[in-house]
């Protein structure tokens, strides 16, 4: 009788894409995060950067509602330059806000087709090594990787 559910080392991917599909787990997850961690060291100051982004985007979500707080008591004392000055820094607030999304993602998509470049020759450094015959007679292994 086949078994078609997946095996210890396998789990479900329940996200985007076909359904039923399996992936394989790390047998080692600790080594596989430092492997990561030590392709993404060589992007230190891009990371500081990115995470820099992240807090400031936050802050600009936090100050929103208390800005929109404000706006809302200004209108009822009807102060029409403390609501004016109020309207401007949100709009500057939500357009920051923008801003710090758009560069996070354009710096967090940079950084990873980076990193997965670095991957990819550091493997590709490796498979040169190989004999002829163990690749192709392992055509699997070569699709698994491009």
């Amino acid at each position: 009788m086949q078994n078609n559910g997946p095996n210890r080392n396998q789990v479900r991917f329940h996200g985007r894409g076909p359904r039923n599909m399996f992936t394989e787990k790390p047998k080692n997850m600790k080594s596989a995060i430092a492997r990561l961690i030590r392709y993404l060291a060589s992007f230190k100051t891009t990371l500081i950067f990115m995470v820099f982004i992240i807090l400031i985007a936050t802050a600009s979500s936090i100050v929103s509602p208390i800005i929109q707080r404000n706006i809302t008591d200004a209108m009822d004392k009807s102060n029409n330059d403390l609501f004016i000055t109020l309207l401007f820094a949100l709009g500057t607030c939500y357009v920051f806000d923008i801003l710090c999304a758009l560069f996070k993602g354009i710096i967090a998509a940079k950084l990873s087709k980076k990193t997965v470049l670095m991957i990819r020759k550091d493997l590709f450094d490796r498979l040169v090594y190989l004999p002829i015959k163990y690749l192709t007679s392992t055509g699997y292994f070569l699709s698994s990787f491009s």
